[in-house]
């Protein structure tokens, strides 16, 4: 009958030893992603540290083909409608655009709010394209070489002359170049305005794909499943119950070797380094070696401009690395104390049996 107690004791220890492990691996996912996957800090924090508003227009901008058809049909060169893109689109009007955006959009995921607003507005990007538009025309005109009057009436179907009389800045060749960018600003508009005011990047999905949905119908068959999901994990579970579960086992365990102290410490130490110390390995592998492989797998992606594929490996490579300390770091921990409380089971002194043991 002793016999079958102390297997069964050992079954039972073995049992929740393999369940600290999962509620372990648990936790420590919860712990990511409430604190950084589903942080908006974080993807603002990972944007700036990697300069990326700044390289979009530096690094990845001269290798795009194809411009928007906003300049009036001006001959331009592709460094011509980079700066001229930048004037129109700054970096910081991208950042302003883009953590609002994630303000809205993680607190939604978190269902920490059931409002989502993902409305981008063009209009200031609209009016500098204006002036930016106009003034890059005007340059434009001015230099072109001398030569005899042109009809400039071409000019407002976004036609320019080859030539103009007069040389560059001369009062006669300005009031030229007046008259020509006049003319030229109703077709510039009428090429500005194609643009919307606002743009709504939840309705212009729905408009895509929606079938006549609502948006809010739209983002519930979406998303619907995957939000009640992170609202069980993250609201209703959430990191403190998940380490309260794994404390609530470790005492069990305890429990279990209630009178044995050598024991206690044994299990309880052996079960936190045991299942704590591969996830640490992973975490700490993770982190050297995780960006790398990713970089390798971008690398191998065809028909995509080497800027681009730098910029996402240099983005994904720090978010990596971030995620994998903070996984890593409980693990760390966990690892260390359960290593003192097994060592220390070899050094307290062994008890002497009670009656009934």
């Amino acid at each position: 009958m002793r016999m079958v107690f102390s297997v069964l004791k050992v079954m039972l220890l073995v049992l929740l030893s393999v369940s600290f492990l999962f509620v372990l691996i648990g936790t420590l996912s919860i712990g990511v992603f409430d604190r950084k996957v589903l942080k908006a800090d974080f993807y603002k924090g990972q944007l700036r540290d990697g300069n990326f508003y700044e390289r979009v227009y530096t690094d990845v901008m001269p290798e795009i083909k194809g411009l928007p058809d906003y300049y009036g049909g001006i001959s331009i060169t592709q460094q011509e409608a980079n700066q001229l893109i930048r004037q129109i689109i700054p970096p910081q009007w991208l950042q302003e655009q883009v953590e609002p955006a994630l303000d809205s959009a993680i607190p939604w995921i978190r269902s920490d709010t059931d409002e989502l607003n993902l409305v981008i507005d063009l209009r200031p990007a609209k009016q500098r394209a204006h002036v930016a538009v106009l003034q890059f025309a005007s340059q434009k005109l001015d230099n072109l070489p001398e030569g005899p009057l042109p009809d400039l009436e071409q000019v407002a179907g976004g036609e320019f002359p080859p030539s103009l009389p007069g040389k560059p800045a001369s009062p006669d060749r300005q009031a030229m170049v007046q008259q020509a960018v006049a003319l030229l600003t109703p077709y510039v508009d009428a090429n500005i305005d194609k643009a919307p005011d606002k743009l709504d990047l939840i309705q212009e999905e729905v408009n895509r794909e929606g079938k006549g949905k609502t948006q809010a119908e739209f983002l519930e068959d979406r998303f619907g499943t995957g939000r009640d999901i992170v609202d069980l994990v993250i609201n209703k579970i959430g990191l403190i119950k998940a380490y309260l579960a794994l404390a609530v086992l470790l005492v069990l365990i305890a429990l279990l070797n209630l009178g044995k102290l050598r024991a206690a410490l044994r299990w309880v130490g052996g079960t936190m380094f045991f299942s704590a110390l591969p996830l640490m390995v992973m975490g700490i592998v993770a982190n050297v070696a995780g960006p790398g492989l990713v970089k390798n797998r971008l690398e191998d992606i065809h028909n995509v401009p080497a800027s681009v594929i730098s910029l996402i490996s240099d983005l994904s490579g720090s978010v990596i690395k971030d995620i994998s300390w903070t996984f890593a770091i409980p693990a760390i921990v966990i690892t260390g104390i359960g290593l003192i409380l097994f060592v220390l089971s070899f050094v307290v002194r062994r008890q002497e049996p009670t009656r009934g043991d």
